[in-house]
């Protein structure tokens, strides 16, 4: 179920075009005090998605939150072929 909100943001993209993607890493759920929730993603799990045939990972990145210590990023551009 997870899996199906990456792959319905992976339809949108026009052949040819790119999308930069950020999700919160870790598992489960996560909520903060000012009301945001986060799902949380693993690399493979993502990977599992953006690794189908059409779609690319170029770019990989891992930043660390500026904003709240110890917050890690996933962050891909995709392209659509």
């Amino acid at each position: 179920m997870r899996q199906d909100r990456l792959e319905s943001v992976l339809q949108s993209i026009l052949p040819g075009g790119h999308m930069l993607v950020t999700l919160k890493q870790g598992a489960g759920v996560r909520k903060h005090a000012n009301g945001r929730v986060f799902i949380l993603w693993e690399d493979a799990e993502v990977r599992g998605v953006f690794g189908g045939p059409g779609v690319k990972v170029v770019d990989f990145r891992v930043p660390r939150s500026g904003v709240r210590e110890g917050d890690v990023w996933l962050g891909y551009v995709v392209r659509k072929e």
